[in-house]
């Protein structure tokens, strides 16, 4: 006698069902475009979440912890990059997996100190003492 999970786990991965559940997925979306933006959307906000907390929760330069916290990019490759792999939930997906790495290349920062920097021009470890010594 089968394992029952195991026949489960093996019929979930055969061809013909993602197919099945591929075409599914299509026509539910079609059919309920709402949920599906809600669903998309909630996704979004939870791959955000762990982005931020894996980043230490606060501002690097002020401290702030509310939600106008940003992911920033620390080289100000942000707009290549989002070009590279699209600005879709998908690219939350791979910035967590950077992170999860161990990359450096990404920093939280308030709006407020964000937009500092990109008026500042500079790249970041420069650009964050920039904006820490013209707030002093």
């Amino acid at each position: 006698m089968r394992n029952t999970k195991e026949y489960n786990r093996q019929y979930e991965r055969t061809s013909k069902r993602k197919a099945y559940k591929k075409n599914y997925r299509k026509k539910y979306g079609v059919e309920h475009p709402e949920k599906m933006r809600e669903k998309w959307r909630k996704r979004h906000q939870r791959r955000k979440e762990k982005i931020i907390k894996l980043l230490g929760g606060k501002c690097v330069i002020c401290g702030y912890s509310g939600p106008a916290l940003q992911i920033d990019h620390i080289n100000n490759d942000g707009a290549e990059e989002r070009k590279k792999h699209g600005n879709s939930n998908g690219y939350y997906s791979i910035i967590y997996k950077k992170i999860k790495e161990g990359s450096k290349d990404y920093q939280l920062l308030c709006a407020n100190c964000n937009w500092e920097k990109i008026l500042a021009k500079k790249p970041s470890p420069q650009g964050t003492e920039a904006i820490k010594e013209i707030k002093k």
